[in-house]
């Protein structure tokens, strides 16, 4: 899984939703096709480190997703113009998740180019990177 609900929130594109759990899987689907009358957008059952995301501009990765490093190499393999954005907590939010441990991927040629930070009013913060070219 390389996304999650927070990417529903992105609706004003086409949203392409791979996610290795089965149950998540099946929940998400029925979010989707509930929000996406037209049937625009996909809710795939597929490990996101085999994914293709050729033609994404932008690649959410949920904090929760176990293989980050994975995905971050296979986005890099299949659209390098694409920027990434990996959910991360900060602070006392981390008793909440784990927070992202981003020298892990010093090994994909990525560099991240901003950060959000959580406050009293958000859990989650965000790493984005970009692929060196």
């Amino acid at each position: 899984m390389w996304v999650s609900y927070q990417t529903l929130l992105i609706w004003a594109a086409w949203l392409q939703v791979p996610d290795i759990d089965e149950q998540a899987h099946s929940l998400g689907r029925h979010i989707v096709q509930e929000l996406d009358k037209e049937g625009d957008s996909d809710y795939i059952l597929n490990d996101g480190a085999l994914h293709d995301y050729t033609g994404f501009d932008l690649v959410w990765i949920a904090s929760l997703v176990p293989n980050k490093e994975e995905i971050l190499e296979r986005i890099y393999q299949t659209n390098r113009d694409a920027t990434v954005a990996i959910r991360s907590v900060d602070g006392i939010h981390q008793l909440l998740y784990e927070p992202v441990d981003a020298t892990k991927f010093s090994k994909v040629a990525c560099e991240e180019v901003g950060r959000t930070i959580a406050d009293t009013f958000t859990i989650n913060s965000n790493m984005y990177y970009t692929f060196k070219q």
